[in-house]
């Protein structure tokens, strides 16, 4: 038998979120503890990236507001930002910065 996650039921999420491993388990009899611990592991894999991106982000904010002539206030007024480092770009709203390797 294979188990897999339950990381995409958003019913079983939300109570994964507020209750204990035992709770959890017993209120969803018919879920495995391997199960369980496989849903466990890929959220911590999933915060590990989310916590990454966050740091990579405030990274480029930062390197942003030290390279730029504009002021923090013309970035945040911004509500869509979009990093496609496989392009090489950021955008800002509409400003769109290129990102080069320096050799």
């Amino acid at each position: 038998m294979e188990y897999t996650s339950f990381i995409t039921d958003k019913e079983k999420m939300r109570d994964f979120k507020i209750l204990t491993k035992q709770d959890f388990l017993k209120s969803y009899s018919y879920l495995t503890e391997t199960e369980y611990d496989l849903t466990v592991k890929e959220v911590n894999k999933y915060e590990k990236k989310k916590e990454w991106d966050m740091k990579f982000l405030d990274d480029i904010y930062d390197t942003l507001m030290k390279n730029t002539q504009y002021k923090v206030r013309d970035f945040t007024k911004y509500k869509n930002v979009y990093v496609d480092t496989g392009n090489g770009y950021i955008q800002i709203g509409k400003r769109r910065l290129i990102l080069e390797e320096k050799s």
